[in-house]
Formats: structure tokens, C-alpha cells, sequence
């Protein structure tokens, strides 16, 4: 009788497993669902396409809901994302710009909670903060982990340099020396755009400054900025 009852829970106990494997799946299952209908609008706005607000607010609306169910830290950071949009669709000085700036940043806090280790995320904390509040030395730390995080990511060294030259007066020495060294990378691979920005924010000796370890660069650079 013995070896029965062994011999049945054995049987059962691999049921048992797969039922609680069923049951923790449920809530990604239900999360992806949401998420489905509004992943095209998604798709549109990272290439640049047209979108109506509603498809945004219907994007955003279903990452809320999805997060109800799953708390993944990306999908909460494109919510901060699609907010940050709509305020700037709003106007940031709106009171529905500001609204929205309110609610990207508290889902990028959300998301950065949950994974810290998120580029993409700072970078969005911190231009929603800077347009919320404007420049100031509190948003250092930020400026910092947006690079730390990910220095050498292309689609973000322009995105930070823009953001930190639009307050670089403010920055500490930490969050200057980063600076610089995103100003290296765009004098080799975005030239003009990094001259166009210099030039817009008065931060030519920064930037020279910068270029000064290699000549030829800080040399290719001057040339296009005197032509501008």
C-alpha cells in the first residue's frame, strides 16, 4: 500500500507543477492581450509616422491596463514614453501638457523601480523633469545615470547631448566630464548636428574643450562650424 501512495504522488506531483506553471503564466498571458491591439501605434511612432491622439491615448490606456496584471518595467517606460508625447503635443506650459509631463514622469519612476539599469528610461525622467520644472542642478543625478546606464548607445548620444546642453551650466563635474565624452562621440559620427547644437546653446568652448585629446577631430569639427 505503501508504494502505492508513493507511486500516486509521483504521478501527481508533476500535475501539480504544471498547474502553478499554468496559473503564474495567466497574468503575462493577459498583460500581452492588452498589449496587442496598440503595438502597431507603438511601432509608428518609433518610425516617425503620423499617429492620432487617439491611438496614443489608446496605447497608453492599454499599457495601464496591462501593467494591472504584469509589472514589467519596459512596457511601464513606454507609457512614460507616449505621455511624454502627448505633453508635447499639448504644450508643456498647457495645463494638459503639464498633466501629462506628471504622469510620464511617475511611470518612468515606476519603471526604473522595478530595473534601474534603463537608458532609455532616465533619458525620458529627465526631459519630462527638465520640462516640467526647467534646468536646474537637481536634475544632475539623472543627466548622470541616462548615460551611465548605456554611454555609448547611438540613438540616445544625440537625445542626451541636446538635453545637456540645454542645461549645461548647471551640471556638476561628473555630469560635465560625461557630457563631454557624448560630445566626443557625436564630433565622429554627427558633426554638423553636434555644431548645430553647440552653436544654439553657446557651448563652444565646452564642446572645444572636449575635442581637445584629438586634434584632427576638434580641427574637422571648427571647419563646419565656422561654415554655419
Amino acid at each position: 500500500m505503501r508504494e502505492n501512495s508513493d507511486y500516486r504522488i509521483l504521478l501527481v506531483f508533476p500535475i501539480v507543477l504544471a498547474l502553478f506553471a499554468v496559473w503564474f503564466s495567466i497574468p503575462k498571458l493577459i498583460a500581452s492581450l492588452k498589449l496587442l491591439p496598440s503595438q502597431e501605434t507603438v511601432r509608428a511612432i518609433g518610425k516617425g509616422m503620423p499617429v492620432s491622439e487617439m491611438a496614443i491615448e489608446n496605447a497608453a490606456g492599454a499599457r495601464m491596463a496591462a501593467f494591472a496584471w504584469l509589472a514589467e518595467p519596459k512596457s511601464q517606460s513606454k507609457l512614460g514614453g507616449l505621455r511624454l508625447l502627448q505633453a508635447r503635443r499639448a504644450g508643456y506650459a498647457t495645463q494638459r501638457g503639464k498633466k501629462f509631463l506628471a504622469e510620464s514622469i511617475a511611470a518612468e519612476r515606476q519603471s526604473l523601480s522595478l530595473s534601474p539599469v534603463q537608458p532609455y528610461a532616465w533619458v525620458q525622467l529627465l526631459q519630462a523633469r527638465l520640462a516640467l520644472e526647467g534646468p536646474s542642478a537637481a536634475l544632475n543625478p539623472l543627466f548622470i545615470m541616462a548615460i551611465r546606464t548605456g554611454p555609448v548607445d547611438p540613438p540616445l548620444v544625440m537625445r542626451r547631448l541636446a538635453l545637456g546642453l540645454s542645461f549645461w551650466t548647471f551640471l556638476d563635474g561628473e555630469a560635465v566630464m560625461l557630457l563631454k565624452q557624448q560630445a566626443v562621440i557625436a564630433a565622429r559620427y554627427f558633426p554638423t548636428k553636434l555644431a548645430v547644437m553647440t552653436k544654439k546653446r553657446y557651448a563652444l568652448k565646452l564642446v572645444r574643450d572636449a575635442l581637445a585629446e584629438d586634434p584632427a577631430l576638434r580641427l574637422r569639427f571648427d571647419r563646419i562650424y565656422r561654415r554655419l
